[in-house]
This record gives C-alpha cells, sequence and structure tokens, in this order.
C-alpha cells in the first residue's frame, strides 16, 4: 500500500529539492495534460486520522492527498482522460519516504 501526494509541477519541484536535501527520494510520476503538469509523489500510507489540518493547509495550495483505495495508472500505462504519463524519478529499492515527510516539504516550500 502507498498513498500520493500530488501538487502542481512547480510546488513539486521544490519537494523535490528539499527532500534530496534531507536523503530522502520518492517516486515521483509526472500528469501532464491541457491544463499543465501534476507531480505525485509516492509515499508510505497515511494513518486515519494522523495530520488532518495538514492535509487542510496543503489543499489550500492545490496539494491532493490520495490514500487507501485509490487506483492510478503508471508509466508506461495508456494515457487517459487525455493525460500523459512519465516518471520524474523511477521506483526503486529505496523505502518510500513516511508521507508526513513529504508534506512537511511541501508545507516548507509553500512558505518560502
Amino acid at each position: 500500500m502507498v498513498d500520493l501526494l500530488a501538487m502542481p509541477m512547480g510546488l513539486a519541484g521544490e519537494v523535490n529539492h528539499l527532500l534530496k536535501l534531507h536523503n530522502l527520494s520518492a517516486p515521483v510520476m509526472e500528469v501532464r495534460g491541457d491544463s499543465g503538469s501534476t507531480w505525485a509523489f509516492f509515499c508510505s500510507p497515511r494513518y486515519m486520522t494522523h495530520g488532518e489540518q495538514t492535509l487542510k493547509t496543503l489543499a489550500l495550495h492545490r496539494v491532493e492527498h490520495f490514500g487507501s483505495g485509490a487506483r492510478v495508472p503508471l508509466p508506461p500505462s495508456p494515457a487517459c482522460n487525455g493525460h500523459s504519463l512519465r516518471w520524474i524519478e523511477e521506483p526503486s529499492e529505496v523505502p518510500l519516504p513516511h508521507w508526513a515527510a513529504v508534506a512537511s516539504c511541501a508545507l516548507r516550500a509553500i512558505r518560502r
């Protein structure tokens, strides 16, 4: 089981940079459509009620959380709804970062 935190490309670039500064890495998938690009960070699952306020704050900045039960196509799956998919950071053997680490980097990037 994994969760995804999806966000606009500009913010996502900052988040990816901040994760690397903390020696963390996550698989990152780009979803490109007519209205721009979104990057989705794969992370460990969020537990039921932990981080509700963080998710509300992130949602104000167009960060979406996809948790248990969500289904998403993966590259190189055929595009759906006019979207194309590609890996920014391919999956590896490295353990996924905790969703809170990705969320924390997103909050930090937003505050910059």
